[in-house]
């Protein structure tokens, strides 16, 4: 165990505690006071999560990793708990409650894993990822659901280390990356990540053969001008213009409906303009731009979307019906081959 894990262990052991009765026993495995055994397991084999959620795979952002399916979110937390209850009570449908990021909870790695079989989950999801400690957390789940055959995705806000990267990507099968802005003023009015590190970070990860789907909000009047996204498309399709680019417009009462369909059909115009194969709208008048549609025929539907549902029109190996080449995503399990490519 490393010395980052070791400082981490003792400082979570210190604030993790049990409050079936008033004595707030520390939950490391010992007798209590009131003559219970906890049954925590101890925190060392243990994880930090701020929240859980089973949900459509496509509402997270992921449209090309098997859609259709259920993927079980889970939010790495990335500070220690104030209070933890043992064991985690489920409800009578198995869902677990939607856990709130004020209080963090603790999972031993089977536990969190058992939630996405009970709850019918192809693959796990990570957001929070983005600290020294919950990296290591990162990398024991992803371990595990090796191990089980599911689907291992990331959130990344674009703040990851290259070392960061360079660790998870032999872990993982897709990462979906926020992308605010690409050029230099509007990110640092912004606050975002450098784009310099953006366009390092798709570039890292696409090279170790991780799916990439890229998700941008626009801000009218800061982030939705020609030159931006222009920027941003360029750079997409620099790397890859396969990779899927998924547009929504951030509500504001700045901006009336018109003007938001009319920032979004920009954009639109601006990714077909550049050559970017998948392009996804939501809240835009244009309902086709939640379809997949085949990369070379332009025209045929692979994969239909509607009500947060998904139905798929690829033939026998994940082909077009028409022109029979192979779609580009991931459709199966990584026992099953699950990233496919032009071919």
């Amino acid at each position: 165990m490393s010395r980052m894990d070791r400082e981490t262990n003792d400082h979570f052991a210190s604030v993790a505690m049990c409050h079936d009765c008033h004595e707030h026993c520390s939950l490391d495995g010992r007798q209590s006071a009131c003559g219970k055994i906890n049954r925590a397991p101890s925190v060392s084999q243990t994880l930090p999560v701020s929240a859980v959620i089973p949900q459509g795979i496509e509402s997270t952002g992921f449209y090309h990793a098997l859609p259709g399916t259920r993927t079980l979110s889970v939010s790495l937390a990335d500070s220690s708990p104030k209070s933890v209850t043992w064991p985690l009570q489920l409800d009578g449908l198995g869902e677990i409650p939607r856990i709130q990021t004020s209080g963090t909870m603790r999972f031993s790695l089977s536990e969190l894993l058992d939630l996405a079989r009970q709850d019918v989950c192809d693959s796990v999801l990570l957001t929070g990822v983005d600290p020294a400690f919950t990296m290591d957390a990162a990398v024991r789940v992803f371990q595990e659901a090796a191990k089980r055959d599911l689907i291992r995705l990331v959130h990344s806000s674009g703040f990851l280390s290259l070392e960061s990267v360079r660790r998870l990507a032999p872990l993982v099968d897709g990462v979906s990356l926020f992308v605010g802005s690409l050029l230099e003023s509007t990110a640092a009015q912004r606050q975002l990540p450098a784009p310099r590190h953006l366009r390092q970070e798709l570039r890292e990860f696409h090279a170790r053969g991780v799916w990439l789907e890229v998700r941008t909000v626009l801000h009218c009047g800061v982030n939705d001008s020609r030159q931006e996204l222009l920027e941003m498309a360029l750079s997409v399709r620099d790397i890859d213009a396969s990779i899927p680019w998924h547009l929504r417009v951030a509500d504001s009462p700045n901006a009336d409906a018109q003007t938001a369909s009319d920032a979004l059909s920009r954009a639109v115009a601006v990714a077909e303009e550049v050559g970017l194969s998948h392009v996804y709208s939501v809240g835009g008048k244009d309902r086709g731009r939640e379809l997949t549609f085949c990369h070379i025929c332009q025209d045929v539907v692979l994969i239909e979307r509607y009500l947060g549902r998904s139905s798929s029109r690829m033939g026998k190996g994940f082909r077009c019906p028409r022109c029979r080449t192979r779609a580009q995503g991931l459709f199966a399990r990584p026992s099953e081959s699950a990233m496919t490519t032009t071919g």
